[in-house]
């Protein structure tokens, strides 16, 4: 549901709150006034949708990997700034590193790492992806290799914010939900009838 139809839930239940994600939001022509808290998730959030849907209300930009319990950045979203994920919510500690592992300056890019006790243990009966994806952390703790290439950028108030910059591998996301280009791949190799695109 998105669209037209969207839109008029919106209104007609004087929504106050709603989380979507920027697909989504991008094809609802017209928010409600009740609406003072809009957060976006799921997907990088363009700086035209924050430019249509901030003003007059909280726009919060959730960034966040399932593997580390669904949200591990926010950040507060206004018209006219550099779109952002923010810094790591309570509990939850960010690193990013380059391809030895060594942490990265503000203003370099590198892959994220996200660690804390809201991390999952692996994926379910999938030991060699969990192997190439919780790695170990100094100190004996584990870490979540996100595959999302960021860099820190330091406000004018000292505050550290994350830029996303994009993918370090060939995962894509339609509507919030993950898609492995290998995958699509590997199935249109198993079917020989198929024509390849």
């Amino acid at each position: 549901m998105a669209g037209v139809e969207l839109a008029e839930i919106l209104h007609r239940d004087a929504v106050t709150h709603a989380v979507l994600t920027p697909t989504v939001l991008s094809t609802v022509p017209r928010l409600p006034s009740s609406l003072h808290t809009l957060a976006v998730a799921g997907e990088a959030c363009p700086a035209e949708l924050v430019e249509r849907c901030a003003p007059g209300r909280t726009m919060i930009n959730g960034y966040g990997p399932t593997e580390s319990t669904v949200m591990s950045n926010a950040a507060t979203l206004a018209d006219g700034e550099p779109v952002t994920v923010g810094g790591p919510v309570r509990g939850l500690t960010e690193t990013v590193l380059d391809d030895h592992l060594n942490p990265v300056p503000v203003g370099v890019a590198g892959e994220l790492y996200v660690a804390g006790p809201a991390l999952a243990r692996g994926y379910r009966n999938r030991g060699a992806l969990t192997a190439t994806r919780f790695v170990a952390a100094p100190g004996g703790t584990r870490m979540y290799r996100t595959g999302d290439v960021v860099r820190w950028r330091r406000l004018p108030d000292h505050t550290l914010v994350l830029d996303y910059v994009g993918r370090s591998d060939f995962q894509i996301k339609i509507r919030g939900i993950r898609v492995e280009l290998g995958e699509i791949d590997a199935a249109w190799s198993g079917t020989p009838s198929s024509p390849r695109p």
